[in-house]
């Protein structure tokens, strides 16, 4: 066995999608993979964003977002959400004509998701 392997291209950790909004009520979704509970009591997540994204800019505006567990069926969803950039592809838009969306608490999720939670952002720092 190598130890060179490197981790977090190794495990298999649960697959995640931020839908957060900016100002003008556009919503945008993305994938995220470092997601974390950080705390029991009172229940608390830490949700890694990329900086230069749309979901970065939506954050830093609104405290408010939908974290969602993607179920394995929707892999195909990944390139989307992943490899595409919300500042330049409706990824709404693109899943509204796929039938692939539900409105949860004012927010469309991902209707086959495993599960939903709304989040508030009580802090953010920078991790690198």
């Amino acid at each position: 066995m190598s130890l060179r392997k490197k981790p977090w291209n190794r495990i298999s950790l649960p697959v995640y999608s931020i839908c957060s909004s900016d100002d003008y009520g556009h919503f945008n979704m993305n994938i995220c993979t470092y997601v974390s509970a950080v705390s029991m009591q009172p229940k608390r997540i830490m949700v890694a964003v990329y900086h230069n994204t749309k979901t970065f800019q939506n954050l830093q505006s609104k405290d408010h977002f939908v974290l969602q567990v993607l179920s394995a069926c929707q892999y195909s969803l990944v390139r989307l959400l992943g490899k595409t950039s919300g500042k330049h592809v409706d990824k709404i838009k693109k899943l509204e004509n796929k039938h692939e969306l539900i409105t949860w608490n004012g927010f469309p999720v991902l209707k086959n998701c495993l599960a939903v939670m709304e989040l508030k952002t009580i802090r953010q720092m920078d991790a690198g």
